[in-house]
């Protein structure tokens, strides 16, 4: 549920940044869109994918390709294509994910397949709208609904199919671009006039009935549910109704809260946080035989909340602001550099993996 909430709120915030460029100046800048993307995904994601295969040659063991997934899947989220690679191998909430340590990229690969294709779609719509005559609000939010729809409609028909579809519908992008769009809409609704107002009273119901469409989501849904069918609308609508509300009147119980200086840092890190917990959570289960620990749990959160906060001002911030990070030649290096050394790592791991013979000794014993 968390990553349909995300979904919107994304949508929204990259695409005010589009349709604010487009409104004033006609078109995109396509180069430093995605030079953006790259500063600000990249570093990161490179940093924990390489500590995650290092680590994976200590932990993991080879004769049983645990090492060998790990690799793959590291060239695939590196391609940003690791949600084809996991519809493949099974369901989110079949047993035994917990231990894929890359698990989650799945979400980071959907989300960067939207916005390859996205701002190429909007520019489109863009020169549509000025050859047509008609207001870009207008043509960008009929093409998004009809997206929406069609995107809703696969997302309820896979999630109730076999196997194979519901996995394809949890994990591949078909069944996402309506969360990703609907928050594209608000954002364009909105940017497109600024005028637009609803008192606080009407402001703070909606928000509030948005937060308990989010909670109830995340408290009474489970792995039986079908997802992301039906069900995911009642989270996706939460997500829109705090941000639509909150964009419409800013002094929100809701937005007031979310503007504190702790939530601010939290906000600030929370791209690293998501990048760290779970490779550590899902390797140190692994390495601890997948016994259940809550404290353990907990601690290996803490520590990953520390270390989002460290790569935040080491990795993060100077590379997006940074001068010299942000030449066409410093993207290029960054981005395609980047890549190839994490295939190389995840080929070494997959070709030539380390036996992790302390983890236990006589699976040791068997692996010799």
């Amino acid at each position: 549920m968390g990553v349909d909430v995300f979904f919107v709120i994304s949508g929204y915030l990259i695409t005010q940044h589009l349709i604010r460029e487009v409104v004033t100046t006609g078109t995109l800048d396509l180069w430093d869109f995605y030079g953006r993307r790259v500063r600000r995904i990249l570093p990161v994601f490179f940093a924990v994918t390489l500590t995650t295969l290092l680590l994976g040659a200590f932990i993991l063991l080879p004769l049983q390709n645990e090492q060998s997934r790990l690799a793959r899947t590291a060239m695939h989220a590196a391609a940003f294509m690791s949600n084809f690679e996991f519809a493949r191998l099974g369901g989110y909430f079949d047993p035994g994910t917990e231990f894929n340590p890359l698990l989650h990229t799945w979400s980071l690969s959907v989300e960067e397949q939207f916005y390859l294709a996205w701002p190429l779609a909007l520019l489109g719509l863009a020169l549509v709208s000025r050859s047509t005559g008609r207001l870009l609000r207008s043509t960008a939010t009929t093409a998004l609904a009809i997206a929406c729809l069609v995107s809703l409609i696969y997302a309820i028909w896979a999630a109730h199919g076999e196997a194979g579809t519901s996995r394809r519908g949890f994990f591949l992008i078909w069944s996402r671009i309506w969360e990703l769009g609907l928050g594209s809409m608000i954002a364009i609704v909105l940017g497109c006039d600024s005028r637009r107002s609803i008192s606080l009273i009407a402001a703070e119901m909606i928000t509030a009935a948005g937060l308990i469409a989010i909670l109830a989501a995340i408290f009474l849904y489970d792995e039986r549910v079908p997802y992301p069918g039906i069900a995911a609308v009642v989270p996706v609508l939460g997500a829109a109704a705090l941000i639509g509300a909150g964009q419409l009147a800013p002094s929100t119980t809701v937005s007031r809260l979310l503007a504190l200086r702790s939530m601010v840092l939290v906000g600030l890190v929370s791209y690293g946080w998501y990048l760290w917990h779970w490779p550590l959570l899902s390797l140190v289960r692994i390495q601890q035989m997948g016994k259940p620990d809550l404290l353990r749990d907990a601690s290996v959160a803490a520590a990953t909340f520390f270390l989002a906060v460290v790569t935040w001002h080491a990795i993060e911030r100077p590379v997006r602001t940074l001068p010299r990070f942000r030449s066409r030649k410093a993207v290029i290096a960054l981005g395609v550099g980047g890549t190839l050394v994490v295939f190389a790592a995840a080929l070494g791991l997959k070709n030539y993996g380390w036996i992790a013979s302390y983890r236990d000794p006589q699976i040791a014993m068997v692996a010799a």
